[in-house]
């Protein structure tokens, strides 16, 4: 393994001689693994090693446990250890996101940080092969086009992933045999978590079906992430000849477009975007169809994109620009995306069960009465006149007004999900629910919506899919109908 491993390091040159590696431990199996792979290492090539652990403050004495395993693992190896203690959930509420993003945020945070010290600082991650196949996995099932499909980069700027060449089962025989112990995560099992489901449920059926089936998945990931990288550079070419920037906006010469492949075009649109949000997450397939649809509008008409930015119809072709107010005219541009084509949304219908009297306090899966929807449901940012029931008896409150009284910083209320019925606001996704659909004694039906809380956010998910983890049964029907 430890060959392979430093096989796959030289194909990426992922270390060199003089750099500082920060390598993030958890404690778990393959941090553990990935610190006393490159401790080999250091006998071949003379870089140094920076260990960070994160305490997310979550899992209250056991998180304090892994800390304390990890501080001692680095004691006894001579290791430099540094550990950031945080408050997770508190965080996760303030930024308006789900923990598992907020703890993922603020660990490549600290990373980041810890490299920009040494001039050669380097990140290195302990993804393997089945974290490759997971994420691949979780991109398709969830509508992603091909840039998800590519997997987990080895390499990105300062990030480095050499363990990704081995499989799981490899890291735990390594640690097996150099007789080192490490920590386990309870909430690892807990199949409640998408990525837990495929790690637990989907991956072992299909290695039972062919052993060889992580490994082949992540080769055509690799094959992937070079068609990607080629299309990539074609889109960069045709965009130079059809694409116009000026500081915080551009302007699209559609008409160039219309000759184009449409796989060629749609990625021209989608850089285009990335490079004025400065975003890839949550730039999805809707959004680039919305866009080139916009092309054949009238000159004037303009729908909203995600990170605050606008796309206007001109006589030139469309201009986008960072302009919240163009979203903000509601007779304008899309009404957002029906709730069953949301990605990372799921959602279904079933009868009142008596024997049901309360349902669990959830921050992301909330159950409503289903038959006080008026409307479609669906899925957007804010708008002028959003409201919701503060209670039961019917008192209203203005959206705008709870984000302030909830202190949610203004420029990141334009980025929080709503569930929209109209005007009035099912829920704020991450936040509370209009008291208006909460279920009753004479409720006869339940709309359950769940919220990916623990999403692939690392890597790009572009073209997320228009059925986005919809569950269906006999007793069930479009949320949406």
């Amino acid at each position: 393994m430890l060959k392979r491993v430093r096989a796959y390091i030289e194909k990426y040159q992922m270390i060199a001689e003089g750099d500082t590696v920060i390598v993030g431990i958890s404690g778990g199996a393959d941090s553990v693994c990935l610190l006393l792979v490159l401790l080999e290492l250091q006998r071949e090539i003379s870089f140094a090693i920076r260990a960070v652990h994160v305490e997310h403050g979550i899992r209250g004495e056991e998180s304090r446990e892994d800390a304390a395993f990890v501080k001692r693992l680095c004691e006894d190896k001579k290791i430099p250890f540094i550990q950031y203690n945080y408050n997770v959930p508190q965080i996760a509420k303030e930024r308006g996101t789900s923990e598992e993003e907020a703890g993922r945020m603020l660990r490549y945070e600290v990373f980041g940080k810890e490299a920009e010290k040494f001039l050669q600082g380097k990140i290195s991650v302990a993804h393997n092969q089945n974290d490759n196949a997971e994420t691949m996995l979780h991109h398709l099932i969830r509508g992603s086009h091909l840039r998800g499909l590519t997997g987990i980069p080895p390499v990105r700027g300062k990030i480095i992933r050499p363990l990704l060449c081995v499989s799981r089962e490899e890291i735990e025989a390594y640690l097996q045999e150099k007789k080192q112990d490490y920590r386990t995560d309870a909430t690892n099992f807990e199949t409640v978590y998408t990525r837990n489901r495929i790690r637990h449920e989907v991956l072992p059926v299909l290695e039972e079906i062919n052993p060889s089936a992580v490994s082949h998945m992540v080769r055509t990931a690799e094959a992937l992430r070079e068609t990607q990288e080629y299309l990539d550079i074609q889109a960069e070419i045709l965009a130079e000849q059809t694409v116009h920037f000026k500081g915080s906006e551009a302007l699209i010469e559609t008409e160039k477009l219309k000759s184009v492949p449409n796989l060629l075009r749609n990625q021209v649109l989608y850089q285009c975007l990335v490079r004025l949000a400065s975003f890839r997450k949550d730039i999805a397939e809707v959004h680039i169809t919305d866009l080139w649809k916009l092309s054949g509008r009238q000159v004037g008409k303009s729908i909203c994109l995600p990170y605050g930015l606008a796309a206007v119809r001109e006589y030139g072709g469309i201009r986008i620009r960072a302009d919240m107010a163009e979203c903000m005219q509601k007779d304008e541009g899309t009404a957002g995306t029906p709730l069953v084509e949301a990605m990372q949304f799921s959602c279904r219908v079933f009868e009142k069960d008596a024997k049901i009297q309360d349902f669990p306090k959830k921050k992301y899966t909330k159950w409503l009465d289903y038959d006080k929807i008026k409307d479609n449901l669906f899925v957007r940012n804010r708008k002028p006149g959003d409201y919701f029931f503060l209670e039961e008896q019917g008192h209203v409150k203005k959206l705008k007004q709870y984000f302030v009284d909830e202190k949610i910083p203004r420029e990141q209320r334009g980025q929080i999900l709503l569930v929209a019925d109209g005007d009035h606001i099912v829920w704020v996704v991450g936040y509370r629910i209009s008291a208006y659909y909460k279920i009753t004694e004479h409720t006869r039906r339940i709309l359950e919506i769940q919220y990916d809380e623990a999403p692939d956010c690392e890597e790009d998910v572009f073209a997320a899919g228009r059925n986005g983890g919809r569950e269906e049964n006999e007793r069930e029907r479009p949320c949406v109908n």
